[in-house]
């Protein structure tokens, strides 16, 4: 090939990786102050802020002591003076642009062919299902899973070359940044490393690099994670609490759709039997046993809070890059395997066909009532007011930056703490159906939480209390 068709080639390929993430981006969309943010960012906030939340029950979480990633964005914020709206969003923007380039470089490196890596990168560009782990391979919000993907994916690149110390460095990193993603990535990268057969001429070295990258989660965020839970077995209510919460982590509960979400990948280990591929798979399977005998049978408290059904993540990823690689093989045989190929891709980009393009939610641009809501009570309620608002509603404290009560997607936390686990639950329990208190039971929860404003539905009329605030769906009393 010619020195300038090579060069037009490799710029072709970036022009297409950018077009694959900006379709992606606004086919996929992107989410603020919702989801796991609702815990996350109040982490963020707090840190840039400490006079916020000073009522709120879950002002600090594990998930604020696990993740270096929450110090670093109120560092940033501390320190460039730059709203956090906009950061999340660039930052997600660029992170979404060097996932699709990790992909490439993933399938580049398994395949050995761009047009398979390129078919595998616009399939994956759109997030999939992981079995029933909740998880999908790509995420619509910049939460800490997200920051490390792209480490993920060339820690995976790495071990396909047999770069082993390089991807150790990587799993260290990815440790401070997201813990659960660098367990699936340090977990993966032993099985490589142990059937390497350079085992014993390279541990020396990497148990050094892995001592120096995780260095600082070993001295920070174990002492952190202890502090929080120091139980070695979860009693029967804490289990049964968090597994109400988070159902997903008890492989017993995968229903018929999450069975076929991980099937469906793992049939490219068949047209691609690639050495990683199948080690990926035996790797996975090897976590899952392990998590369900020790977490879910013995519920042991670590196991059980490392959520290792989610190390299918990597087999999943690998599956449809596999796959790719059989859809671009069997192109050419004939108009049937033409025919073949692109229902499969239809298929495969629409997520079985469950996929529904998702909203951009741009900064500052408020369109729900939920967010206009919290930019008033921001505005004109004191720093320290603690709310009542409906738990099923999430995400209020973000935009608000005001303590609640209590909603359902806090719970997530009492994972890692069995006192927490018992407080949200009672608190949840208390709040129950907000729109369909009595004044008496409204009164009953302020002088229960001392909480100083309530917010509910606007068909909830309390004519002993002052509304100070109201949208078409709901209003605000202060009590």
């Amino acid at each position: 090939m010619h020195p300038n068709q090579g060069s037009l080639s490799q710029m072709m390929i970036k022009l297409a990786l950018l077009l694959i993430t900006l379709l992606s981006f606004l086919v996929h969309g992107y989410n603020f102050a919702t989801g796991d943010q609702s815990t996350y960012v109040p982490q963020v906030l707090k840190r840039v802020n400490p006079n916020l939340y000073t009522k709120d029950y879950l002002s600090q979480t594990a998930e604020g002591d696990l993740s270096f990633m929450f110090p670093l964005m109120a560092g940033v914020l501390k320190t460039t003076g730059i709203d956090i709206e906009w950061l999340y969003f660039f930052l997600y923007l660029f992170f979404r642009w060097l996932v699709i380039v990790a992909l490439y470089k993933l399938g580049l490196s398994l395949t050995g062919g761009k047009k398979a890596a390129l078919v595998a990168t616009i399939i994956l560009s759109l997030p999939k299902f992981v079995g029933g782990t909740n998880n999908p391979t790509l995420d619509s919000a910049w939460i800490p899973r997200f920051f490390v993907l792209p480490l993920l994916l060339w820690g995976l690149d790495c071990l396909v070359h047999r770069r082993y110390l390089l991807a150790t460095f990587l799993t260290g990193i990815t440790f401070t940044l997201h813990p659960y993603s660098g367990v699936y990535l340090g977990l993966f990268l032993f099985a490589c490393f142990l059937t390497s057969g350079r085992f014993w001429s390279l541990i020396p070295k990497a148990i050094l690099i892995a001592v120096i990258a995780s260095g600082w989660f070993v001295i920070s965020l174990i002492p952190a994670y202890l502090s929080r839970s120091s139980q070695l077995f979860m009693d029967h209510v804490w289990f049964d609490i968090v597994s109400v919460r988070l159902p997903y982590n008890l492989i017993s509960n995968w229903g018929l759709g999450a069975l076929i979400a991980l099937i469906l990948p793992l049939l490219g280990y068949l047209v691609f039997p690639h050495r990683l591929l199948r080690l990926s798979l035996i790797t996975a399977a090897i976590i899952t046993l392990i998590h369900v005998v020790f977490g879910e049978i013995f519920k042991v408290a670590l196991i059980f809070q490392l959520q290792l059904p989610r190390i299918w993540l990597i087999p999943t990823y690998m599956g449809y890059i596999g796959l790719s690689f059989w859809l671009v093989k069997i192109w050419s045989r004939s108009l049937l395997t033409k025919l073949i190929v692109i229902l499969v891709a239809v298929v495969l980009l629409t997520n079985f066909g469950r996929f529904s393009p998702g909203s951009i939610d741009w900064p500052h641009h408020y369109q729900r009532e939920w967010d206009k809501l919290q930019v008033w009570v921001r505005h004109n309620t004191p720093e320290d007011a603690l709310l009542i608002t409906p738990a099923t509603r999430i995400g209020f404290r973000i935009r608000s930056e005001r303590s609640i009560v209590a909603e359902i997607k806090d719970g997530s936390s009492g994972l890692y703490s069995p006192s927490l686990a018992r407080n949200w639950q009672e608190r949840v329990s208390d709040l129950g159906l907000i729109n369909i208190k009595t004044a008496a039971e409204i009164e009953f929860l302020q002088q229960k939480y001392h909480a100083d404003y309530l917010v509910t539905f606007s068909n909830a009329r309390y004519p002993q209390f002052q509304p100070v605030f109201n949208t078409e769906s709901f209003i605000v009393y202060k009590l």
